[in-house]
């Protein structure tokens, strides 16, 4: 039932924040070219396309989210590296205000973020993170913000689950994921943005997870702050850089904090082609490993459109 009406409240915002415009302005403002809000720079799991290499030590522990698991080769596994790509966008769908300064942007988002062993013959696939969802975007000269309703889902790699059974103890599939509404606003002075906000989980699947209610842990909210710029001074402003730093915290890991930094270099042209360091360190953005804590250093080619 709340999957049936989150889907109806879904439809409900489309209709009823594109019909108005749409009629009273004609096609022109569908799919405008602005968003009105960047997405962050850090942010682990922000919507894009990407693919990177990716040194973790992920699998060095064993988290609570699920009974543990044997590895074939658990010494090579404390540090490894993997192939990580996302495939994924944030897009703006139709123009509903706009005024001096800035305006009001309907938004779509969707993304897929997964890994895989790629120094191991079998190329497992560990995980998948989705995320699909809509909502609002807008500006006032330097103030923006965004505030979005979406599905999270987070499934494991069937080779993953074959690789542990073959060696003795298999690691099980977790349900993570729900749908939350998000709202984050922005401050940008003199090319640095600041931003903060969070979400409410309003179904969770998470928090139905037997280690949750053993420990009599809820999974409803989270929180998010953090910093970042764009800049292009070369090339007549196709060439630049980029950099950022991200906190996020949630409920579900008892608000312990996950740290991300990233920088790189940027093209930019009817497109976007960068190439991006990133460092991570708290509870693994991996659903399936919610608990476990992370360190990572990764490689990426990113591309925007």
């Amino acid at each position: 039932m709340r999957r049936q009406a989150f889907r109806l409240i879904m439809m409900a915002v489309l209709v009823l924040a594109a019909g108005s415009p749409l009629q009273a302005q004609g096609w022109e403002r569908v799919l405008p070219g602005e968003n009105r809000f960047r997405p962050p720079v850090a942010d682990p799991l922000e919507p894009r396309f990407s693919v990177s290499l990716l040194k973790t030590d992920l699998l060095s522990r064993r988290g609570p989210e699920r009974p543990p698991f044997l590895l074939p080769d658990q010494k090579d596994s404390d540090s490894d590296v993997v192939a990580a790509v996302a495939l994924g966008v944030t897009f703006p769908i139709a123009s509903l205000k706009e005024w001096p300064g800035g305006g009001l942007v309907l938004t779509g988002h969707a993304g897929v973020h997964s890994r895989f062993r790629i120094e191991y013959p079998s190329r497992d696939e560990m995980s998948e993170d989705w995320v699909v969802g809509g909502g609002l975007a807008a500006a006032w000269d330097e103030l923006s913000g965004r505030l979005r309703i979406h599905h999270r889902s987070s499934h494991m790699g069937d080779e993953r689950m074959l690789v542990t059974r073959m060696a003795g103890r298999e690691a099980q599939r977790i349900e993570f994921g729900g749908e939350a509404i998000e709202a984050t606003g922005a401050y940008t002075w003199e090319g640095l943005r600041i931003y903060g906000g969070g979400s409410w989980i309003f179904h969770s699947n998470t928090a139905n997870e037997t280690i949750l209610r053993v420990w009599g842990r809820d999974a409803w909210w989270t929180v998010q702050l953090g910093a970042d710029r764009e800049w292009f001074p070369l090339a007549g402003g196709r060439l630049g850089f980029n950099g950022g730093i991200d906190w996020q915290a949630a409920q579900r890991t008892n608000w312990r904090g996950a740290l991300a930094v990233a920088a790189g270099i940027t093209a930019k042209n009817a497109a976007m082609l960068g190439f991006t360091v990133r460092y991570f360190t708290g509870p693994s953005t991996v659903g399936e490993f919610f608990l476990t804590r992370e360190q990572y250093l990764a490689l990426e080619l990113t591309g925007r459109f």
